[in-house]
C-alpha cells in the first residue's frame, strides 16, 4: 500500500517539482496551497507525514501545526 504525504506550500513550483519526485518514488501526494486547504484536505485523507511551508497566505504552518495538535 502506498503511503500518503500532505504537501502544503503556497509556491506553485516547488510544490509541482516536490510533487512529481514523491510520485516518482512511489507515494501518493496530496497538496493544499495554505492551512486552511491543509484542513480540508485532511478531513479526506489520513497522511503519514505533512510537508508544511510556515508562511503562507490565510493560515500559516505554525497555526495549521497548532490547530492540528490541538484536535
Amino acid at each position: 500500500m502506498k503511503k500518503t504525504i500532505l504537501l502544503i506550500d503556497d509556491e506553485l513550483d516547488l510544490v509541482e517539482m516536490a510533487k512529481f519526485l514523491f510520485e516518482a518514488k512511489g507515494f501518493n501526494v496530496v497538496t493544499a496551497s495554505d492551512g486552511e486547504m491543509g484542513l480540508e484536505q485532511l478531513e479526506h485523507c489520513d497522511p503519514d507525514l505533512i510537508v508544511l511551508d510556515l508562511n503562507m497566505p490565510k493560515m500559516g504552518g505554525l497555526e495549521f501545526y497548532q490547530k492540528i495538535c490541538n484536535e
